[in-house]
């Protein structure tokens, strides 16, 4: 039992593969791909929590009659000066509408066409009440949110947020496949050194710590590889996605606190690995028996 044991300890007699065989540079990819995926995971959530907070609003009026259009947008800026939550109400000069317009339908600043009045706000608070009064005391204005205009984005972020789980869900499922189908062929690799070390008095716990050291040796080389590979990358990706200067791009793009949790996924990966292996092994030990 004690010559089992130290030669359990050596870790030699299961030797062959390591860096040189496929596991490692196949965990290295799956690393690649779920360091990539957490980290988009964590940008678009990000993301999602910026479009949510968007809290600008505008108030459209369009009416024909300019008499009625400026009393109409004076009645709104009354309604919001003393709405709470409500700040930096004011009314959008004529000439940044027009110029807003002018990329479709030209030069109106001398043009005999109607343009509405807009009012723009920041809002802190619940809008319900505030549609509601307007609604009632200006038929004609239309009050949309930055929410109503982002809205398919936030769509779009959430969907992809969901993939991303998604992809991480997939590669959990796929290391387990690929550590249990190399625990699997090293059980079988190794059949006559494993019935001999059964009859010298080993038991499958040992045997289970020989085959599960080796996995998890090569697991935590390709996690490492695999995550210094996809921390360059993001550093790649990230730096020209910030340098866009969209305000969205940027919030995704930002370090945030939860990127150090990207450090821990390798040797978590590598413990993931040793039990799948242990559980393995002891599977089909008990199956040869």
């Amino acid at each position: 039992m004690n010559r089992a044991g130290r030669i359990g300890g050596e870790g030699r007699l299961l030797a062959g593969g390591g860096l040189l065989g496929p596991m490692p540079w196949i965990i290295a990819v799956m690393m690649l791909l779920t360091i990539l995926a957490a980290a988009a995971s964590i940008g678009l959530a990000r993301m999602a929590d910026r479009l949510g907070s968007g809290r600008s609003l505008s108030v459209e009026i369009a009416n024909a009659d300019p008499a009625a259009r400026a009393r109409d947008a004076e009645a709104v800026l009354a309604i919001l000066s003393r709405t709470p939550g409500i700040s930096d109400a004011r009314r959008v000069p004529d000439t940044e509408i027009a110029a807003a317009l002018e990329p479709w339908l030209g030069d109106v600043k001398d043009a005999d066409i109607p343009l509405p009045a807009i009012v723009e706000a920041e809002s802190g608070g619940d809008l319900t009440r505030l549609r509601r009064e307007i609604a009632a005391r200006v038929p004609d204005a239309k009050l949309t949110t930055s929410a109503d205009w982002l809205a398919p984005l936030a769509n779009l972020v959430s969907a992809l947020r969901l993939a991303a789980a998604g992809l991480l869900l997939l590669m959990l499922c796929a290391a387990t496949a690929v550590v249990t189908l190399a625990a699997r062929a090293a059980l079988d690799l190794h059949r006559p050194t494993i019935d001999l070390l059964h009859l010298i008095g080993a038991t499958d716990g040992q045997i289970a710590r020989l085959v599960e050291r080796r996995i998890a040796r090569d697991t935590l080389w390709g996690g490492l590889a695999g995550g210094l590979g996809g921390a360059l990358l993001l550093l790649f990706v990230g730096q020209p996605l910030a340098a866009l200067g969209s305000e969205l791009a940027g919030a995704a793009a930002r370090p945030d606190p939860l990127w150090p949790a990207l450090l821990f996924i390798p040797p978590l990966f590598a413990l993931f690995a040793m039990l799948v292996a242990r559980l393995t092994i002891f599977r089909a030990l008990k199956a040869t028996l």
